[in-house]
């Protein structure tokens, strides 16, 4: 059986190939124009005015950036529990997250 390709059934293909590379190139074009945007939203748009204050919150914030081990507490000699040093961490986060 033969495949005949019709004017149609090419003009689809070319439509669905479209709509499937907007799904995926539109969030991507999001997280590329979100950090420098001054109120980023959920909605794709350039930056009237582009900013890296964004970028200087992160880098501010203890608990996305962790301190170097110079500057972390000694628990030498301090009991082991289940919630030492990972489960802390993990805990500090979502403390810090939903406070706001």
């Amino acid at each position: 059986m033969k495949y005949y390709e019709t004017p149609l059934s090419k003009a689809l293909m070319i439509i669905f190939s479209v709509v499937c590379a907007a799904f995926f190139a539109l969030p991507l074009l999001w997280l590329l124009t979100a950090p420098f945007n001054r109120f980023t939203t959920l909605s794709v748009d350039l930056p009237s005015h582009p900013t890296l204050n964004n970028f200087q919150r992160v880098f501010d914030n203890q608990f996305a950036i962790p301190r170097p081990l110079s500057e972390q507490p000694d628990y030498r000699g301090a009991r082991c529990s289940r919630w030492d040093g990972r489960h802390a961490r993990l805990l500090r986060t979502v403390a810090y997250t939903t406070s706001r």
